[in-house]
């Protein structure tokens, strides 16, 4: 018998949660090149902003499928009352639609491991490490925050995928999030004597922050 659309997106929802690998690459990025202590930020908001934003997309992604296991498969009420509007007539294209979104999710899921894959020993939430470089390469050479990209991406995706405006309102949440973090972020980029000169270049050479052509 085959699952509700409910129950699918929140299997695909599940089984994209990579905690494992990332806590690896965390290891082997800190053994590998440690944190330069100093380079954190130094304000209550730019120590806040990261947790908060992670904070908001777990709690997307493990909030709505419990939301759904604990409905019987299906969405509770108080997840119907936040429902995308849905004409009599396009419920096959709705539940296309939001197949079509559920395989796009694990694709750009995908895409965050080819992400990592090019920022390797740099990786960090926000701080830098000792032995600093510009990564310039793979999706940095289209936007320099292809992370926070990929993130924004799956907002848009999990909102089809469970056709609710909850996600959106995550959406919403995150972009104001990075809209804080990115210029913390470059900001103690610029400020690394090491590199801070080679990021401002890559900056010319690299415009577009998050989203190509819009932001």
């Amino acid at each position: 018998m085959p699952c509700s659309p409910d129950t699918a997106a929140a299997l695909i929802t599940l089984s994209s949660l990579p905690i494992s690998a990332t806590q690896k690459l965390r290891a082997d990025a800190r053994s590998s090149s440690p944190l330069r202590l100093t380079s954190h930020p130094r304000t209550f908001l730019g120590k806040l902003i990261t947790p908060a934003h992670n904070t908001v997309f777990m709690l997307l992604i493990i909030g709505l499928p419990i939301a759904v296991a604990v409905g019987g498969g299906k969405q509770p009420a108080w997840m119907r009352a936040w429902a995308l509007s849905t004409p009599q007539d396009s419920v096959y294209g709705m539940t296309l639609m939001r197949g079509i979104a559920g395989v796009a999710f694990l694709g750009v899921w995908r895409s965050m491991g080819w992400i990592l894959e090019h920022l390797g020993s740099q990786f960090h939430y926000i701080a830098r490490r000792e032995s600093s470089k510009i990564v310039s390469t793979g999706p940095y050479a289209f936007v320099r925050h292809p992370m926070y990209t990929a993130l924004l991406a799956q907002h848009v995706l999990l909102s089809l995928m469970f056709w609710s405006y909850i996600p959106l309102g995550a959406l919403a949440l995150s972009a104001g999030a990075f809209a804080i973090k990115v210029p913390i972020e470059e900001g103690i980029i610029e400020a690394d004597p090491a590199v801070g000169e080679e990021y401002k270049r890559y900056k010319e050479d690299v415009r577009w922050k998050v989203i190509p052509f819009v932001w």
